[in-house]
């Protein structure tokens, strides 16, 4: 198999296996893959002052949904951002507007006869993101790892801040656009010792 790339304005995938509906904002990618997309909001959805990549690799499965504001990755998720990274078994993410795709050639010169709005300006933002193990039942004896995510803050190449949460589930909920904040939720399984 030859791994396939392909590129949208402000969206990168790779993988074997690409199925995009362009008419309907769609990407499938069943199997090993990686995206990259433009963002306003870093991983714990705090507005950046200026758009940053996030890159995403996963190992089962991509659904991104354009109209629906929404992104699903499958086994063994890893995901980076600037000083953030996470790994997890599952994640979702969910934008503040609609995201279409909208090769790079076409949203610079329109046609007037398309059915695709223009893609805005600005990049999207995260509203959600949710960060899960794996629920399946496992067999005697093993154990998923937890969600991890970590963050580091820098202030002239020092390190200023560590910070990592593991736990079952994390989930983290921006402020609606216009307001400061995020709220971040970690789940642990409580009756696990430890």
């Amino acid at each position: 198999h030859k791994w396939a790339h392909t590129q949208f304005d402000k969206l990168t995938l790779w993988g074997f296996d690409i199925r995009i509906d362009q008419r309907n904002h769609t990407v499938e990618i069943p199997g090993v893959g990686q995206m990259d997309i433009v963002s306003e909001t870093n991983l714990e959805g705090k507005k950046l002052e200026k758009p940053s990549n996030i890159s995403v690799w996963w190992n089962d499965r991509m659904d991104f949904q354009g109209l629906g504001k929404f992104v699903s990755f499958s086994g063994n998720v890893q995901a980076k951002q600037e000083q953030s990274d996470t790994k997890s078994e599952r994640m979702f993410v969910y934008f503040d507007r609609e995201v279409y795709l909208v090769r790079n050639e076409t949203s610079k010169t329109p046609n007037a006869d398309s059915k695709t709005p223009k893609q805005p300006s600005e990049n999207p933002s995260i509203t959600e993101v949710h960060f899960y193990k794996n629920p399946e039942p496992l067999p005697a004896g093993k154990k998923y790892d937890q969600v991890v995510l970590k963050d580091r803050t820098y202030e002239l190449d020092k390190l200023m801040k560590y910070q990592e949460v593991e736990a079952e589930v994390i989930e983290i909920e921006n402020a609606p656009k216009g307001q400061k904040g995020s709220k971040m939720m970690a789940h642990v399984d409580s009756s696990t010792p430890g």
